[in-house]
Formats: structure tokens, sequence, C-alpha cells
């Protein structure tokens, strides 16, 4: 659509990580809350919601936040608009924050800027209420590797089954 408004081509801009991973911070967020208040997703999914797999599968539906914007990204190349998107994964921005942006910056055509990657500022504030999750958009001040055992968070289940799930890799 934004193309057919803009009629140009149009590059995207797409950060991803590790399927388990951002399942795992879903997680630790959903323990750090839990005493405070009741997520959105419990309400009316109570049962399978009680487990670790069951909070994952839940994420993961098209209409909660991780699998909508899964299916939304493996949507657009199934479609043919691979050549539009930029995949900025985590691990790459977080270890190699100057290469990687880079690579973004020649993606997207614009001269190189330079970045101060120790003294990160937020300027967005996004409304975390609406998706229920609170702290789910709080950005930290200093580019740094994430390190997260996804595994012994969300557990063997949902790890085994969400493991290989990175498509844009291929």
């Amino acid at each position: 659509m934004a193309e057919h408004i803009l009629d140009r081509e149009i590059k995207i801009l797409v950060p991803v990580r590790d399927l388990v991973d951002i399942l795992a911070s879903f997680e630790k967020l959903f323990r750090s809350q839990s005493h405070e208040w009741q997520f959105p997703q419990e309400k009316s999914n109570h049962a399978q919601w009680q487990t670790c797999n069951g909070r994952a599968e839940i994420w993961m539906r098209d209409n909660q936040p991780v699998g909508a914007a899964y299916n939304r990204i493996r949507d657009a190349i199934d479609r043919g608009f691979a050549d539009r998107l930029h995949f900025i994964e985590l691990e790459g921005l977080t270890n190699f924050p100057e290469v990687t942006m880079k690579q973004v910056y020649k993606f997207l055509g614009e001269k190189w800027f330079e970045h101060d990657f120790n003294n990160v500022e937020q300027v967005t504030h996004e409304n975390d209420d609406m998706h229920g999750i609170p702290g789910l958009h709080t950005i930290r001040p200093k580019v740094a590797p994430v390190q997260v055992d996804a595994q012994s968070l969300i557990g063997d289940l949902a790890y085994n089954k969400f493991k290989d799930a990175q498509f844009w890799r291929q």
C-alpha cells in the first residue's frame, strides 16, 4: 500500500531476533510483572497461560504480539518483497553496532552518520499498556550484547518448537 501511495519502491528496516529469545524476553516480562497485575492474554486463556509452553504458544498466535509480527514479515517475503527488506539481527547490532549500522546506511543509500553507541537516548515512548505488557519498548542506554538463556526461561517444549524459526536467514 505504501508503494502505491508513494508511487515508488520503499525500503523497510526489519529488526529481528531469535524467536526463542523473543519468547524468553516476554516470559521475563511476565515473571517480573505478574505479581502486580494480570496480563490480558491470561484473562481469555487462563488454563493455557499456566505454563511457559502455553504462554509461548499464546504469544505466537496470529493476533498476539510475536505471532502477528512474525507472520507479517513472512507474508512480505512470500509476496515477493524480500528485496525491499533489510533484516537487522539483534546479535549483529549489539555485538557489532557500527558494522551493522553501516550496512543499514548502505541499504538505504544514505551517507554515514557517526553514532555514540554508549549513550543512547530514548526519545520515543510507546504506550505499552496498549499491548498489555509494561516495559515492552524500554530502550537501554548503551548498545551492548544481550545474554539470554531462552531454553531455561521458556522450557524444552517451547524451545524445541520455535528454535529453528528464523526463516529470514535462508
